[in-house]
């Protein structure tokens, strides 16, 4: 009976407590709304773009305000692109994206990879939105340095990855100085540019472009930045795909771990992780795998008469010890890195092995045969 009633207590408080932590959750997204209800939405005046964008998109920019604390204040200039519905007639609406970064430009990528990004359906029913978040691109870009001659100045030597104890200190005493040149030039852009703010600046954007509800298409840390602006405004969220989600606790750091925000990640250990999927799915691929053509074939030289007898496996340069593959979730889970799941990334090198040799009429590249497909 005791422990009956103990149970029972547990889930009393249990419940009281997810009530009390949900209800506080609520009137703090409350008041976020309120808040922002109170500021002006930003007018957009959509005209053609620079020379150089894609036909059909459209460009804009509108005034923000820079601390949110103080909405009246001083602004920031956020910039916008659009590609309108293919089909007005069907016309439901905005589809806001974000690339992933953070600092990842929004405006540019749009342009470039607009035909990739969604089906036809979508196409004729939403405008694409693409922006340059705060600090980045086109958006009053945060500067580190006055002029592109100290740029190169501090960042040469510096490597892609340290790969000695030594390059290491010194990559870190490098780092470290274009971080203090970061906070001199540009301070008071960076403490404003935080994914909370711009989650508001989405909510502003979601305003100005007349949707009553957001659709939003988030990418890495897109999906990050499309969490953050569910919890401050869970009533406004119609339609979100969050793709390659990060783990929020890790990246924020709310799990109180001391280390990089790449290391928190595990983007080390992911991506050996899936470079050793690829080389194995090489491995099967064999002759359909490039790596597989070593040494690489001279003009004018048979493919036969290039390869030693032995060749048909993977070089001893590319080659790793097959490896059983694990479940996603036995992996790592979400902690395979900020750019993709476990089971995205393995399956995105499984692809890549397999079609990595051979031109074909479509794209380029060979379509897929067995043990690739």
């Amino acid at each position: 009976m005791r422990r009956l009633l103990s149970s029972v207590t547990v889930a009393v408080l249990a419940a009281g407590l997810l009530t009390a932590t949900t209800t506080t959750v609520q009137a703090r997204a409350f008041d976020e709304q309120q808040r922002l209800d109170r500021i002006a939405t930003p007018t957009i005046d959509w005209q053609a773009c620079d020379e150089g964008a894609p036909a059909g998109f459209e460009c804009a920019s509108v005034q923000v305000p820079t601390d949110y604390d103080r909405p009246r204040g001083a602004t920031t200039t956020v910039a916008l692109t659009r590609l309108p519905a293919s089909r007005p007639s069907s016309r439901k609406g905005s589809l806001f994206l974000n690339f992933g970064g953070p600092g990842g430009e929004g405006v540019s990528t749009l342009q470039q990879v607009f035909d990739v990004l969604v089906t036809p359906e979508v196409r004729e029913h939403y405008d694409l939105v693409g922006f340059d978040p705060r600090g980045v691109g086109l958006s009053d870009p945060a500067r580190c340095f006055d002029d592109a001659d100290a740029e190169a100045a501090a960042l040469e030597g510096l490597p892609a990855f340290p790969v000695t104890r030594s390059g290491e200190r010194a990559f870190v005493r490098q780092t470290a100085r274009i971080s203090r040149a970061c906070r001199a030039e540009a301070g008071d852009v960076i403490r404003h540019a935080s994914t909370a703010n711009v989650a508001r600046d989405l909510e502003l954007l979601r305003r100005a472009v007349g949707d009553d509800t957001l659709a939003y298409q988030g990418y890495s840390y897109g999906t990050y930045l499309g969490a953050t602006y569910a919890r401050l405004f869970p009533d406004r969220v119609g339609s979100m795909v969050l793709d390659g989600t990060v783990d929020v606790e890790a990246y924020s750091g709310a799990n109180r771990d001391p280390r990089s925000v790449g290391a928190r990640l595990a983007q080390g250990p992911a991506a050996e992780e899936v470079f050793d999927e690829f080389l194995e799915h090489c491995r099967l691929a064999g002759e359909r795998c490039s790596l597989n053509a070593w040494p690489p074939r001279r003009s004018g030289t048979p493919h036969s008469a290039a390869r030693s007898p032995s060749s048909a496996s993977t070089p001893a340069r590319f080659s790793r010890p097959p490896r059983t593959p694990r479940s996603p979730t036995a992996r790592t889970g979400s902690r395979l890195g900020s750019d993709a799941s476990a089971a995205g990334s393995v399956s995105s090198a499984r692809r890549s092995a397999c079609a990595i040799a051979t031109p074909s009429p479509d794209r380029g590249r060979r379509r897929p045969t067995p043990p690739c497909s």
